[in-house]
């Protein structure tokens, strides 16, 4: 029988700016008590997870920051194994030195382009 795992861990944020489903988001501060999360728009933010809905201000999106993301939106072209970060809308981008990344581009996607979804490994850090 074959059957397939997807590690995920998944939890709900508050949108501060408007999210889009595939992109990174950032942490916000928390507004009465809520967490809340931002589109990211810099490969400095504080990058912690991707949107898996999309969410005007003050609706709920889902924030997924660990596991293999299945969603993830691609903002250039990008090489299999390459570690990721945020582009000024938000999709994932090539990361260089000094980058926070969110996760590294697993080698499944058949293209590799602006706009094209892809799947992820979540992990997140800083490059050297």
């Amino acid at each position: 029988m074959d059957s397939t795992f997807i590690y995920q861990i998944i939890n709900p944020y508050t949108a501060v700016t408007a999210i889009t489903q595939g992109c990174a988001v950032r942490v916000e501060a928390a507004v009465d008590g809520a967490q809340c999360c931002a589109q990211a728009t810099s490969s400095s933010d504080a990058i912690f997870g991707i949107a898996t809905n999309s969410a005007e201000i003050g609706g709920l999106v889902n924030i997924q920051f660990g596991g293999v993301c299945l969603y993830a939106v691609l903002g250039d072209a990008v090489p299999p194994g390459s570690f990721l970060t945020a582009n000024a809308s938000g999709r994932l981008v090539q990361a260089n030195s000094g980058d926070r990344y969110v996760g590294v581009l697993l080698p499944t996607a058949s293209d590799t382009f602006d706009g094209n979804i892809a799947e992820v490994i979540l992990g997140l850090g800083q490059m050297p």
